[in-house]
């Protein structure tokens, strides 16, 4: 049976747990911070917190434009490529910001709110400092700077978190999160443009060049990365819209289970991406993919569970009554977040053989439903919107998985990986509707 060629196996184990390893360490800085801030700050600031970054996130979520992908994507690139890439990054960092300032206000009358049009004009900056540093960060990467990128990630996430607890003690309330967005993405920027620009060197010209800002390849990539943002921010601006009162519950309970997954799924990205890039054969690939989804499932599965069942006492334990509303919601999230982890090895896959129209579609299609049926329970209580929003996220994703899977395995082994979701989601129906004796216990 084919798998990973020997001489990568070593490298990809090595380099996946140096970014692995220092998305655990900023998780960590990340938690402590989020407990902090769940003290600190009042419930309506998360409330406009949560209107104004899906916002930000929408207009930010383009970066470079997908340059920095392009840049992953390929195993030999020359300087005229990277430089042409960094052109077409950096115009199109600079007209998100732009979008940004415009719709501020835009964004504050739709929602009656002039916190909401500072916090997304004042989010602009961070888009700026955090698209800027998506190139260098991606050089560094496809040279094989692994431990670099590592370091010095850690450190911008210490910087983030110190710098957001410090703006909530002097009283800045939800401004807090974007100005930390903006240190934490500054240091992120210098630290890997210094290092990028004196170690990592590539060639004046290689045998076949491709030309990595193609019209076909940009109008995809920038339709897929905006529509990653859409899904993972639609339901806050619904929801800020049509619900306001279960906005700040819902929105804490998503980001602490979201997180884990928002640090790993990059790091992941980062390490998968050049490496299928380079597995020649597809049988090879999806035997790979195979192997990569099932230690997946082994090791995201007990961590789901374990966040499931105890959340209803940590939240008491940290907050009191302050979030216990938002433990349900916890709880459903804790059951996607393994399928969420799926994801950016599937589309990791698919990007490596450059199929950025299908990655761009399904995305879209992910987008619209999630879209859909938030609107439609809205009004039904924070409960039953989040289990729609799971649900509908793990139906596209689990589509995804067959779509990509069936080429080579029968269904048997398709079942088999699915196995560890569907004992925790059985377990997760059980925690949430003995939520009192959870609470209790």
């Amino acid at each position: 049976m084919t798998s990973i060629p020997l001489a990568l196996r070593k490298p990809l184990a090595r380099d996946g747990a140096w970014l692995v390893g220092s998305a655990v360490i900023a998780r960590i800085f990340g938690t402590i911070a989020q407990v902090i801030m769940g003290i600190l700050l009042a419930r309506d600031d998360y409330l406009v917190w949560g209107i104004a970054i899906s916002f930000i996130s929408i207009l930010g979520s383009a970066k470079d434009g997908g340059a920095g992908k392009l840049i992953l994507q390929g195993v030999n690139r020359s300087e005229s490529e990277v430089r042409r890439a960094a052109i077409y990054g950096y115009r199109v960092v600079a007209l998100s910001v732009v979008g940004a300032s415009l719709i501020a206000p835009v964004v504050g009358w739709f929602y009656g709110s002039t916190k909401v049009a500072g916090l997304v004009a004042v989010g602009a900056i961070s888009i700026a400092v955090n698209g800027l540093g998506m190139l260098p960060k991606a050089r560094l990467t496809v040279a094989g700077h692994y431990a670099t990128v590592s370091r010095i990630a850690m450190l911008a996430s210490l910087s983030a978190t110190t710098s957001m607890v410090a703006c909530a003690l002097f009283g800045l309330g939800a401004f807090s999160f974007p100005i930390a967005l903006s240190i934490g993405g500054f240091v992120r920027f210098v630290g890997m443009s210094r290092v990028a620009n004196r170690v990592v060197a590539f060639p004046a010209t290689v045998e076949q060049e491709i030309n990595v800002t193609s019209h076909v390849e940009r109008r995809w990539l920038l339709a897929s990365t905006i529509a990653t943002a859409l899904v993972m921010n639609v339901d806050y601006m619904i929801l800020g819209a049509l619900a306001p009162e279960i906005l700040a519950a819902y929105f804490f309970g998503f980001q602490l289970t979201l997180t884990l997954s928002t640090l790993v799924a990059p790091a992941m990205e980062q390490t998968l991406l050049p490496y299928f890039s380079r597995i020649g054969g597809k049988a090879s690939r999806e035997v790979s993919l195979h192997k990569m989804i099932l230690l997946t499932t082994m090791v995201v599965t007990p961590i789901g569970l374990v966040a499931c069942v105890l959340s209803p006492s940590l939240v008491r334990l940290l907050w009191g009554d302050k979030w216990l509303d938002a433990t349900p919601v916890i709880q459903v999230f804790s059951v996607g977040v393994g399928v969420r982890l799926l994801l950016p090895i599937l589309v990791t896959h698919l990007q490596a053989q450059r199929r950025w129209k299908r990655v761009a579609i399904f995305y879209w299609l992910d987008a619209a439903l999630v879209m859909v049926v938030t609107a439609a329970t809205s009004h039904l209580g924070l409960l039953t919107v989040a289990t729609a929003v799971t649900a509908a996220r793990s139906m596209t994703i689990f589509s995804l998985l067959l779509m990509v899977l069936r080429t080579r395995y029968g269904a048997i082994d398709v079942a088999q990986t699915l196995a560890p979701f569907v004992v925790l989601a059985l377990i997760a129906v059980w925690a949430v509707s003995n939520e009192t004796l959870l609470i209790a216990w």
